[in-house]
């Protein structure tokens, strides 16, 4: 599982998890709950859970939760078995994945007519705010989950545009059967059997090579696979009908930079920039296989972009509720000093290439506004790196990293000593 959430916490590795979410609502759709006998239906768990995600995706006002980051809660705690949600169990489930609004439901079959049903939760109270219900033949599977998403959204009051409503009511394909192969073959892409995951999403594209999303989820499993050149393939299929996809251009880039090439790998990186200029992960990308290549000029330019958005565009206001929450900081990939005060107060403090592991920072904070300090010292000119992460309760809410300790230093770290980073970030407690 590691292997495969490396492809996707690519996106995440140079640029604070807090940026992605700014002024946009945190959703998880949880697996729908099998509410028949026949077991040969489990799939439309995850694949109505699959297409709702990916519908809701289409709402700039929304950031969806991936599936991925579900899978493993939502087995421990067996939450979409029972079909059932309580304070406690929605709460926890919440506030490990970092959600504001976990979608619910079960679904049952009779004949060839499906009912779904939906319940919107509030996380941090376990609430259920509002349910939404849709029930129509198999062939409109699609149009059924339209409503529930677009219950979601009435709920949240958010208004759509034309093209979001476009995108959200677009029908991926037409025939059943290659939705349950491709519903099958995220399952087992999610469960790390890329054998079967292959296998299941050819046999979707044997039925309807248009299959929407399908080429892309293909050339995943390839690169988890380590066959660079047949997800190449499947991500230039894609890249044919939609040559600005911006994951397809990255996820490109990973295959070439998986087979060695690094020229190839650069031009795919820098098509991304070229639509998206301040896409972290492309910059971050650039960095390091300018870096590989001794060209340090253009490693540190990409690398000072990062710095730039880092200081420009993460929050520097986090809130937090001393009765009912925990906050948690940590220090690592660090060269020479990295230091974390709080109020004035040394809370945590590492050396080269120490890492401190979360620590429980609750006794440093008061009622009211507290300003957390996180500041790295370069003692000798020759490289210098560092990283940080804050932690409220079990989710991960502001993060920082630049270089790689013992590996490759930060920007600019050939001509800097003494303080090298210096962020002040204020925490409003309650």
């Amino acid at each position: 599982m590691k292997k495969i959430m490396a492809l996707f916490l690519l996106a995440t590795l140079f640029f604070p998890t807090a940026v992605q979410s700014q002024n946009k609502t945190v959703v998880a759709v949880i697996p729908f709950a099998n509410l028949m006998k026949d077991s040969s239906f489990d799939w439309l768990s995850g694949g109505i859970a699959e297409t709702l995600t990916v519908k809701l995706s289409n709402v700039d006002a929304l950031e969806m939760v991936e599936r991925i980051r579900l899978r493993e809660i939502t087995d421990e705690m067996k939450f979409a078995a029972s079909g059932l949600v309580d304070e406690k169990t929605a709460a926890k489930v919440g506030k490990l994945i970092g959600a504001q609004v976990l979608v619910v439901g079960s679904f049952q079959k009779a004949g060839n007519r499906l009912r779904i049903n939906g319940r919107f939760v509030e996380a941090s109270t376990g609430r259920i705010i509002k349910t939404a219900e849709a029930t129509g033949v198999t062939g409109e599977i699609f149009e059924l989950q339209d409503k529930i998403a677009y219950g979601l959204i009435s709920t949240l009051k958010i208004r759509t545009t034309t093209e979001e409503d476009r995108k959200i009511t677009k029908i991926p394909t037409e025939s059943f059967k290659a939705y349950e192969y491709m519903s099958r073959g995220n399952d087992y892409y999610v469960n790390g059997n890329m054998t079967e995951a292959i296998r299941m999403y050819k046999e979707a594209l044997a039925i309807d090579r248009h299959l929407g999303g399908v080429k892309y989820n293909l050339g995943l499993a390839y690169n988890v696979q380590g066959n660079p050149d047949r997800a190449i393939e499947q991500f230039v299929d894609v890249l044919s009908a939609k040559p600005n996809d911006k994951w397809s251009l990255i996820m490109t880039g990973n295959a070439y930079k998986m087979k060695g090439d690094h020229q190839n790998a650069i031009l795919y990186y820098q098509r991304v920039l070229a639509v998206f200029p301040d896409d972290a992960t492309a910059h971050g990308e650039l960095g390091v296989l300018y870096r590989r290549l001794g060209d340090r000029e253009k490693a540190n330019a990409h690398f000072s972009r990062i710095n730039y958005m880092l200081k420009n565009l993460t929050p520097s206001t986090l809130e937090l509720d001393l009765k009912k929450d925990v906050f948690s900081v940590r220090a690592y990939n660090t060269d020479d000093i990295s230091t974390v005060s709080i109020n004035g107060r040394v809370a945590v403090k590492t050396k080269y290439a120490e890492d401190s592991g979360f620590v429980d920072v609750m006794k440093f904070l008061k009622k009211g506004e507290n300003t957390i300090r996180l500041t790295t010292v370069n003692l000798q000119i020759g490289g210098w790196t560092y990283g940080y992460q804050i932690k409220k309760n079990d989710y991960v809410v502001w993060e920082a990293q630049d270089g790689v300790c013992g590996e490759w230093g930060a920007q600019n770290n050939d001509s800097k000593t003494g303080v090298v980073f210096d962020k002040k970030i204020m925490v409003m407690a309650k």
